[in-house]
């Protein structure tokens, strides 16, 4: 086995987003493990709240969303008046695991 230190192979799914002006691509890149410690901390925590929980994972989700900030303000604008941000955050992880599991 050969491990190989590359930042840039952090596997990551590319989304098409499509509007009136434009198509624009972003990158949604995986979680890395300092994410996941925030987030297991969190559920850990005997205080911590499910809003806490959903706002770190909102704000990982953000993180790891790359490409032109115009695009990224309409998905944003986009799900705030026509769906649930939080089904398309679980879809786009869905489609990561499914990345995953072609190693």
């Amino acid at each position: 086995m050969k491990l190989k230190l590359d930042p840039n192979n952090r596997k990551f799914i590319e989304i098409g987003v499509e509007s009136a002006d434009g198509t624009y691509m972003l990158k949604y890149y995986e979680k890395n493990t300092k994410q996941i410690k925030a987030l297991k901390k969190v559920a850990r925590s005997k205080d911590s709240t499910v809003d806490e929980l959903e706002k770190i994972n909102e704000d990982q989700f953000f993180e790891n969303l790359k490409g032109d900030s115009v695009a990224i303000k309409k998905v944003i604008d986009f799900y705030e008046e026509n769906g649930n941000i939080y089904e398309f955050i679980n879809s786009l992880d869905k489609e990561l695991g499914k990345l995953k599991g072609n190693d």
